[in-house]
């Protein structure tokens, strides 16, 4: 585990990552967990991750480039803001977890541009605003049920190629865990 309550756990400003970066299979934090303007040369694997800043940014890939995908997935859970502000995504970005930010955001993805699809299927309505202001995607997947209301989406702007509702179809990570160019952060002993 990640520890320091209220500030920086991990930080990895503009970090050149030339593969995969994996933050899942047990990985958590409490604090921030800061990726802004790092270059990811695979995939950004967040799965069962959890992320813990209440009072704050939980997840922050701000102005990041990600070659491949995002995934914030099976048991993913972020209490506090995530955000991917002005984040370019190469491939897909899919949100199958849990997002609570009651007080505020907890999505911030404006300005993103993500040229696969943008899965929007939360485990359950995410606590707080989905922000995809001026965000562009190539394809737009979402579950009807976890739609956010109109006062908890922020979409001016939002442009996508196609979209359609799915009740749990989406791409999913495809990086070989056993790769030699696979970059993992463990979680901590």
């Amino acid at each position: 585990m990640f520890k320091n309550s209220g500030a920086v756990a991990l930080r990895a400003d503009g970090a050149n990552i030339t593969s995969s970066a994996f933050l899942d299979e047990g990985f958590s934090a409490e604090g921030q967990v800061r990726f802004p303007g790092a270059r990811i040369g695979g995939q950004l694997v967040c799965s069962r991750g959890v992320f813990e800043n209440p009072e704050g940014c939980a997840l922050s890939t701000y102005t990041a480039t990600i070659t491949g995908g995002v995934f914030l997935t099976e048991g993913f859970r972020a209490v506090g803001i995530v955000v991917l502000e002005g984040a370019q995504i190469g491939s897909d970005f899919v949100c199958r977890g849990i997002f609570k930010n009651p007080e505020g955001d907890a999505l911030v993805a404006e300005g993103m541009n993500v040229r696969g699809t943008f899965c929007w299927q939360p485990k359950d309505r995410a606590e707080g605003v989905l922000n995809v202001r001026n965000a562009h995607v190539g394809r737009y997947v979402d579950a009807k049920v976890t739609w956010p209301t109109a006062r908890t989406l922020a979409l001016e702007g939002f442009a996508m190629m196609r979209s359609s509702q799915s009740q749990r179809t989406s791409p999913r990570p495809s990086a070989s865990r056993g790769s030699a160019k696979t970059t993992r952060i463990p979680p901590a002993v």
